[in-house]
């Protein structure tokens, strides 16, 4: 049961590149990008719990039209990750560093 928003406004594209490792990782900065149109997809299962979400947009870089995809799947599926105890033991607490 998918859920869609089409949006040209740039709110929702400084929402989706907001967070440092999405710019980082495409390599643009957000100040001199102009979105031109950003699509966005909601899976939900039948209790509305999200199983999928998928981003496509487009957005002008140095006079260049360029596009950023996203999926974001395996919603709640992924075992916790644990921290083996020779990592623990060998660790240094931050917290505690000029704590006396």
């Amino acid at each position: 049961m998918p859920l869609f928003i089409k949006e040209t406004t740039k709110k929702v594209w400084n929402a989706i590149v907001s967070n440092a490792a999405v710019t980082t990782l495409i390599g643009i900065d957000i100040d001199d990008v102009k979105p031109i149109n950003t699509e966005i997809q909601v899976d939900v299962n039948k209790n509305y719990n999200v199983n999928d979400v998928k981003i496509a947009s487009s957005y002008k870089d140095d006079g260049q039209k360029k596009n950023l995809t996203m999926n974001v799947d395996q919603i709640d599926q992924i075992k916790k990750l644990s921290i083996p105890s020779t990592v623990k033991k060998n660790s240094v607490d931050l917290g505690k560093i000029g704590k006396k």
